[in-house]
Parts: structure tokens; C-alpha cells; sequence
């Protein structure tokens, strides 16, 4: 086995010299670090600083020891440490602005032990009159990328990671059922041009290049970040029009030892069961969760569809599904210098595939298995300088079944898709808070897909390389001496692509197995603010990005039907957005309000379209161009008790194929769009909240004479409680009821959804109450 693993390994590093010579690098600065860290034996005293609010670190605050009077200050990444200090039994105390002063007593130090300390600051608030300043500065980007922290997850009480998506303005979810898969799709662009990760690691399947949000916990999510309108800059190939960052792994080390669990019932015989573990490993420095998650359902609703001008109704057949989820995490900081991260997910499902509503089928089905592993090692080299080492792995193994001779289309396919990644970065500050970044990653994904019912139709084996180069700079300044702003932030980034993509081996319809690039993707972006308590904002940003065509779209087994086209070149987006956003804050009431013009120019769209033998093949020949507007209004009232929300997407997305047909017409399935107003009360223990989204027709054909979607509105609610049972028990029940006037409405074409469904959770947390610090 081990000579096996070596001679594969050898040669993968044989014909990507490149990656050998980066991979030696990072191992080389992996052993220094090591050996670094470790070294650290004469440190007495080190700790870490954190905002008690939002769990952010505190960088510049001031510490010192009062009993002997020696000081220091927390680095970028909020650590500090005194060395060589006597024994004995101390105090320290920390300052830092726009934070309440904090004192630690009788910490004890002994000879050759180092003492940990982790500190929680919580910000200081300055009244004058009817104003409250709070003294934290804001956080200014050149772009609006939105954070879903764990926060605001569980204060929304919502348990679908496509659900919490849809809260944020640009964002909506394609399905095709309640157990169909779970398509993003942003400012309307389609769902193979948003790149989604799970911790840094690509989940999007080579295939088809999707990536499916069905499956994965809530629970786990520890937050989430949004980028839109391109992010080629920031992650590479494939965010051709945003990239969707889902981070598990915990942060830092204030999980408490408990355990939770959670059962459901629903609607169609729905029934789920969690259960949630934090630190049933105990030692000190390591922070771990365990978390299984079962789900079922029979999934058969009735529907009412309509079919140009007929109206059908029945039963939708075929929804059936049966999952289990597994997931671990883990932190371990054996020093105040370097932090190793882990995660790893399992996910098996087996689901029905339904046809159309016009054309049920009863007896098709997949089987999906998922498995994730990443791993990261941070080590600070010192207050201005960070390096980062991430490795990834995924694995997709999914068949597609449907053999019953009754059918007129029988199929028996199966995918199996690895994913390996391997990525350094480098941090570093210099020149009055000049942030920079560079890094180098690599990813091989490979596809075997096997036509078991037809096997001289089998793509077989395809492989995909990416190695990529990344440098990045941003820069704040203090404009307080001018009047107009307060603060600027200027960044700029370019990331270099060099992707190969190989066939082992050819069909007869194959001419050519092999497709190769190289692709620079730059962005810039401007911000300026005014004011604390009432603060201005204006941004503005432009970049290009790109997106690889899917393994399917290339080599696809040719037949009289459809064939792959391996000249295919890259999808290319020329994006750019301004906005201005205010935030007003005070006492018990905060409001935010925005506005963001967006413009998204894509040219070179794959396109599958008949040859003059009417074979279907994929072809560089579309051009779009996406422009619009996002808006939103945040009225927080009672420090956040009582939260109202208004969001707004308005985008048109043209066809721009000089001299086509459709030249100047709509896009397929974009709504032109989609609002959102929510209400939300969290007044412990009572929890209530209920949203409305609205959305507009789409057109289903290229020409625009289809007859459309119709525009829908959907309602829902929320209503839970959390009570206390005593200190370390807590009892939670949620209802959720989703569609309460059983709307009729399509998210893809002839798959209708189900009217009113309803789920309700009851779960039980035992709490110890012991930080593993």
C-alpha cells in the first residue's frame, strides 16, 4: 500500500514541478514554524483579547502587570505575552479605546508553566444626553460582502442554510421540490457561476458545476460571508458572478462543554433527530464538536400547476427522501503563536427524482454520499506577520437510477468526484496599517462518471488542475483632518490562474481530450466614511472574473443525441458596483438603509445549442449583460429585542448575441424582482418573526413568448420559546410555518412546490458551564 501511495505521489509531483517546488516551500516554513512555536519554553504569561459582543479580536490594547509594572500590547491577531516573569501571584489589567477597563486577580505563576488567559472586553459607551458614541470604528470595505454571524443565525431561528441565504438582498434558491436539490443563484445569474465553499474548500460538483446547499446542518454553521457580483480576485475560478464561504470550524476557544438535542415532526410525514455535542473531548487548549443530524420524509404533495393555458392538479409523486449527516470540528492552540483547525463532514442521502408535472415518474432515484475533510495551520510569526497553510478534500459519489421498462428514458449513472486542494498564505502589515496578502493554492478535481445501463456512453476518467497565485493590498488612512470624510479604505487584488483539464480517455466522437488556460483576474475598490453614531458610507469596486467550463460541457460522450465541445473557453464577467449606505445608532434604536447600482457584463456563455447534423453541443456564443439595483432599510429597536427589515433586488438581465433572434430580450428564469419585508421580536423567552417575499415573473424561453411563471408572494412564520430549567437545563421549541396561504409557485420550470408546510422542533440543552480555556 505504502508503495502504492509513494509511486502515485510521485508522479502527480513529477508532471506539476511547479506544485513540488511550492509544496517543498511550505513544508520547509511548516518545520521552522514548529520548531519556533515549540521552542517558546521560557513564556510565563499569554493570553488572547476578544470583543464580548461579537467574539472579535482586539488588537493595540494595553496590558500590564500592576504588581511589577511592566506592560505590553495585543498584536493584530489580539495576542500578548510577558516573559520571565518570577513566581508569585498577580494582577493585570487591560485597556483598550472604546472598551471598559478590565482587571484579572490572582493569577498564579509557577516556575517552567506557562499561564493562559483568554479575556473578554465589552465596549464602553459614551452618554451624551440623548447620544450614545461607542467607541469602535467602523468596519469599512470597498465592497458591501455580507457576514452572517452565528449570532444572527440563531436569533433567526431559521434551519435552512438556503433559507438564511434568502434574507440577504440579490439572493434567491432554485428547487425542485422540498427534497430536490438547493441551487444559489445571485442578481440573477445562473447557479453554475457562484462559487460555494465550506471552509475555503470548493463544494460546486466538476460535472455540472453546481453546487447543492441541501444537506448541510444549520447547527454546524459558525458564520457565513456573501460576496457578490464577482469574486474572481479574492477565490479564483468559477466566482464568476459571487462566492458563498460557509466557515464550520470553530474560532476561538469559549465553547462551553454541553450537549444538545432536537427532534421534528412536519408536514408529509416529516421527522428529523440532532444531536449536538461541544468539547466531550476535554484537555486544555482544544475546542472540539460533534454533531449528528437524521432526516425523513415521504415528501408526496398535492399541487396545482399551470400548463399554458391548462390547469393541472394531483398528487406530486416521487418526493421521497432519507438522509444522515455527520460532522466534527475542532481547534487546538498549543501555543499563543500557532492554531490547527480541522472539520470533517459525511452526508448520505437517498432521494426520488420526479419528472415533470405533466410526466410523473415514480421509480427514479440517487443515492448521494458526500464527505469533506480540511485542515488549517496558523502560525503568527510576530505582531505584523501571519502564514496560513489549508488542505481540502472532497468527495462526491452519486448515482442516478432509473432502469423500470415501463419508462421511455432508463438510465443507470454514477459520478464520483474528488476534490483535493492545497493552499499558503502569507499576511503582513506594514507602512501605518498596510494590509498585505499573497498566496499560492492548488486543486486537482477528478470525475469518473460510468454509464452502467449504456457503458459505451461512459465520459470515464477526466482530471482538472488549477494552480493559482494571489497578491492582495489594503490600505486605511485617517482623513479626520478633512472635513468631507473621516476614513478611507483603498485595496486592490489580481489572482493569476493557470488550469489544465485532461480526458484519459476518447469516445469515437472525441477529436480532442485536453483544454487548457490561463486567466488574470484584478479588482480595485474605493470606500470613504463620516461620523459614529451617524455614519456615511460610500463604495465603489470593479473587477473581472471567470468560470471554467464544466468537465460535462467539455467532454461529454458524443452520440446522435448531444456531444461535448473540448475547445471550450472560459465564461469572462466584467463586474462593477457603487453605493452609499447610513447608519444611525442610538440609545435603543439603530437604523441602516442602503442603495447598490451593479453592473455585470458577461461574454463568451456556454451555450448548448444543435450542429447542422442536429447533434446538441455546448458552444462559447451567448453575451449578457445584468444591471439593477439592491436596497435595504434595518430598523432595530431595544437593542435588537425588535428587528424590521425591508430588501429590494431589482436586476435586468439582456441578451446581447450581436445579430440572434433574441438580441435585447430577457433571460431565462430571472426574475426581474424579488422583495423582502420581515418582522422579528426576540424578547427572552419569547421568539417571533414573519416574513413576506414577493417575486416577479420569469420567462422560461429565450425569446420571451413562453408563457412565464407567474409573480408569487409567500408568508412565513416563526414562533418558538427558550425556557431555563435551571442553570445548565434549557428547553427550546420552535414552529415554523412556511407558505401559510398556500401559494402556487415554480422555482424551475414544469416542478412545481408544495403549498403550506408546517415543522415543529423541541430540544434540550445540558450546559456544564465550563469553558475549556
Amino acid at each position: 500500500m505504502w508503495r502504492f501511495l509513494y509511486q502515485r505521489i510521485g508522479k502527480v509531483l513529477q508532471t506539476n514541478r511547479l506544485f513540488l517546488n511550492s509544496a517543498i516551500s511550505i513544508l520547509s516554513i511548516m518545520i521552522w514554524c514548529f520548531s519556533t512555536a515549540f521552542a517558546q519554553s521560557n513564556l510565563s504569561l499569554t493570553g488572547q483579547i476578544y470583543d464580548n459582543n461579537d467574539g472579535s479580536i482586539i488588537q493595540n490594547a494595553a496590558i500590564q502587570i500592576i504588581e511589577l509594572g511592566i506592560k505590553t500590547r495585543s498584536d493584530n491577531f489580539g495576542f500578548f505575552y510577558f516573559e520571565n516573569i518570577t513566581t508569585g501571584s498577580y494582577s493585570i489589567k487591560i485597556t483598550a479605546p472604546g472598551y471598559n477597563d478590565t482587571t484579572l486577580n490572582y493569577l498564579d505563576i509557577k516556575p517552567d508553566i506557562v499561564k493562559r488567559v483568554i479575556i473578554k472586553m465589552s465596549g464602553k459607551v459614551y452618554n451624551l444626553g440623548k447620544i450614545v458614541v461607542h467607541g469602535k470604528k467602523p468596519d469599512l470595505t470597498s465592497d458591501r460582502v455580507t457576514i452572517i454571524s452565528r449570532n444572527e443565525i440563531r436569533q433567526s431561528h431559521i434551519r435552512d442554510v438556503s433559507e438564511i441565504l434568502e434574507t440577504i438582498e440579490g439572493v434567491s434558491i432554485q428547487k425542485t421540490g422540498p427534497s430536490g436539490e438547493s441551487q444559489v443563484r445571485i442578481r440573477g445569474c445562473d447557479p453554475g457561476q457562484v462559487l460555494v465553499l465550506i471552509d475555503g474548500q470548493k463544494i460546486n460538483a466538476s460535472g455540472s458545476g453546481v453546487a447543492d446547499l441541501s444537506g448541510i446542518p444549520i447547527d454546524i454553521i459558525e458564520s457565513i460571508e456573501l460576496h457578490k457580483g464577482g469574486a474572481g480576485a479574492e477565490f479564483g475560478a468559477d466566482a464568476l458572478a459571487g462566492a458563498i464561504n460557509i466557515i464550520t470550524r470553530p474560532t476561538r476557544l469559549l465553547e462551553k462543554i454541553s450537549l444538545g438535542t432536537q427532534k421534528g415532526w412536519g408536514g408529509w410525514n416529516t421527522r428529523s433527530f440532532e444531536l449536538n455535542l461541544s468539547n466531550p473531548i476535554y484537555f486544555k487548549n482544544f475546542t472540539n464538536r460533534w454533531f449528528y443530524l437524521s432526516n425523513q420524509t415521504d415528501g408526496d404533495f398535492d399541487f396545482t400547476y399551470h400548463l399554458s393555458d391548462s390547469l393541472l392538479t394531483g398528487t406530486r409523486l416521487n418526493n421521497k427522501s432519507q438522509s444522515d449527516n455527520f460532522f466534527a470540528s475542532g481547534i487546538y492552540q498549543p501555543s499563543q503563536k500557532v492554531t490547527f483547525n480541522y472539520s470533517g463532514r459525511y452526508f448520505e442521502s437517498g432521494r426520488g427524482l420526479p419528472d415533470r408535472a405533466a410526466r410523473q415518474n415514480e421509480t427514479a432515484a440517487m443515492t448521494d454520499r458526500r464527505k469533506l475533510l480540511t485542515s488549517a495551520f496558523n502560525y503568527n510569526v510576530s505582531d505584523n506577520h501571519r502564514l496560513d497553510i489549508e488542505i481540502g478534500y472532497t468527495q462526491y459519489n452519486q448515482q442516478f437510477l432509473d432502469i423500470d421498462t415501463s419508462q421511455i428514458v432508463k438510465y443507470d449513472s454514477e459520478f464520483i468526484n474528488d476534490i483535493y486542494s492545497i493552499t499558503h498564505h502569507h499576511s503582513f502589515i506594514f507602512l501605518n496599517g498596510n494590509l498585505s496578502r499573497y498566496s499560492i493554492s492548488y486543486r486537482d478535481e477528478k470525475l469518473n462518471q460510468t454509464d452502467r445501463h449504456r457503458p459505451f456512453l461512459s465520459m470515464g476518467k477526466t482530471s482538472r488542475n488549477n494552480l493559482s497565485v494571489y497578491f492582495s493590498i489594503n490600505q486605511k488612512a485617517d482623513l479626520s483632518k478633512i472635513k468631507l470624510f473621516d476614513l478611507m479604505n483603498l485595496d486592490a487584488a489580481v489572482r493569476y490562474d493557470i488550469s489544465r483539464t485532461k480526458k484519459d480517455s476518447t469516445s469515437y466522437a472525441d477529436t480532442v481530450k485536453t483544454n487548457s488556460t490561463k486567466q488574470l483576474s484584478p479588482k480595485f475598490g474605493l470606500a470613504f466614511s463620516k461620523g459614529q453614531n451617524i455614519l456615511f458610507i460610500l463604495r465603489t469596486s470593479y473587477g473581472k472574473s471567470f468560470r471554467l467550463p464544466t468537465l460535462n460541457a467539455l467532454f461529454w460522450t458524443g452520440n446522435v443525441l448531444s456531444s461535448g465541445n473540448p475547445g471550450l473557453k472560459p465564461e469572462k464577467s466584467e463586474h462593477s458596483e457603487a453605493g452609499i449606505e447610513i447608519k444611525l445608532d442610538f440609545e435603543d434604536i439603530s437604523v441602516s438603509a442602503g442603495f447598490t447600482y451593479f453592473h455585470l457584463f458577461i461574454k463568451d456563455r456556454v451555450v448548448w445549442a444543435p450542429n447542422p447534423q442536429g447533434v446538441w453541443t455546448p458552444k462559447n456564443m451567448a453575451f449578457s449583460l445584468t444591471t439593477g439595483h439592491e436596497d435595504f432599510i434595518h430598523l432595530s429597536l431595544l437593542k435588537d429585542k425588535i428587528k424590521i427589515s425591508y430588501q429590494n433586488t431589482i436586476s435586468t438581465s439582456i441578451n446581447k448575441i450581436p445579430g440572434h433572434n433574441s438580441y435585447g430580450k430577457r433571460l431565462s428564469f430571472s426574475p426581474h424582482y424579488i422583495t423582502t419585508i420581515s418582522a422579528r421580536i426576540n424578547s427572552s423567552p419569547l421568539f417571533f418573526s414573519y416574513s413576506v417575499r414577493m417575486v416577479d415573473f420569469v420567462y422560461t424561453n429565450e425569446s420571451n413568448s413562453r408563457h412565464p411563471y407567474g409573480a408569487y408572494r409567500l408568508d412565513d412564520l416563526r414562533l418558538g420559546f427558550n425556557f431555563d430549567l435551571s442553570k445548565s437545563w434549557k428547553v427550546s421549541v420552535l414552529t415554523e410555518i412556511d407558505n401559510i396561504f398556500d401559494t402556487s409557485y415554480e422555482l424551475m420550470a414544469n416542478f412545481p412546490m408544495p403549498g403550506r408546510q408546517w415543522n415543529i422542533f423541541i430540544g434540550i440543552n445540558y450546559n456544564i458551564g465550563k469553558e475549556n480555556l
